[in-house]
Parts: C-alpha cells; sequence; structure tokens
C-alpha cells in the first residue's frame, strides 16, 4: 500500500530533480539486503510470516503514533 504510494511519485521527483536514481538505487540495495536478511527468499511466500502480515498491517495509525512519539524523542 504505501510502497504504490511512493513510487508514482518517483518519476516526477527524478525529473524535477529533488531526487536522483542512485538514491532510488540505494534504498532498493538496502531493501533487498533486509530481505535476504529476514530469509524472505528462502521458502514460499506461504511459509514466511512477514508475508502473511495484510494492508492493514502497513501504515496504520498505531504505527503512525509509534513513528510520531520516535521522531519527538
Amino acid at each position: 500500500m504505501s510502497g504504490s504510494r511512493y513510487s508514482q511519485y518517483f518519476e516526477k521527483a527524478v525529473a524535477a530533480g529533488d531526487l536522483k536514481e542512485e538514491q532510488i538505487d540505494l534504498a532498493l540495495t538496502r531493501l533487498t539486503k533486509a530481505q535476504l536478511k529476514l530469509g524472505l527468499f528462502d521458502a514460499g511466500k506461504d511459509k514466511q510470516p512477514y508475508f502473511q502480515l495484510g494492508g492493514e498491517s502497513i501504515d496504520n495509525a498505531e504505527h503512525q503514533a509509534l513513528a510520531h512519539e520516535a521522531a519527538q524523542q
């Protein structure tokens, strides 16, 4: 859900010079490394607990409140 929201702005941001493709590449490299460490590519999606989380587990009000609190601290 959130990922698709971000991606719709990437092309415009790169075209405007606000975001460099190298920054996107770095972020994707970091994401892939984290996924590898979590073992997300070791078995099928049905055996991975992180793939069992639904959209309600992503960017929900509880997570936003926690992120806000962390930012304030």
